[in-house]
């Protein structure tokens, strides 16, 4: 389970959307594809405990992508981050690689 307890909050309004805005998809959890980008960043951070998840993360995501050795991973991860949603893999997709790495 990950969670993002920097948003833990006590509230009475618990509809309040919330999360780490540079961990978030550029369209902002409108579609289901939303969480894929989320998990891309997560594992960034996995495979680069270095790695601050942020503005210049979000401009040149690119640049660090590359950097990481696995090809199979890069790979997975430049897609897992593509803003085109068409081009983004989903969960339920038996053809993208994710399961395969996990």
């Amino acid at each position: 389970m990950i969670a993002d307890f920097g948003q833990a909050t006590h509230t009475n309004n618990p509809a309040r959307k919330g999360g780490t805005s540079y961990y978030q998809a550029p369209e902002e959890y409108s579609v289901d594809k939303s969480d894929i980008w989320s998990i891309a960043c997560v594992i960034m951070y996995l495979v680069n405990p270095n790695l601050v998840v942020n503005t210049i993360f979000r401009n040149n995501k690119e640049n660090f992508v590359m950097k990481i050795k696995d090809a199979l991973l890069q790979e997975l991860i430049k897609k897992m981050l593509d803003e085109d949603l068409t081009k983004r893999p989903s969960c339920d997709d038996p053809n993208h690689k994710i399961k395969r790495i996990f």
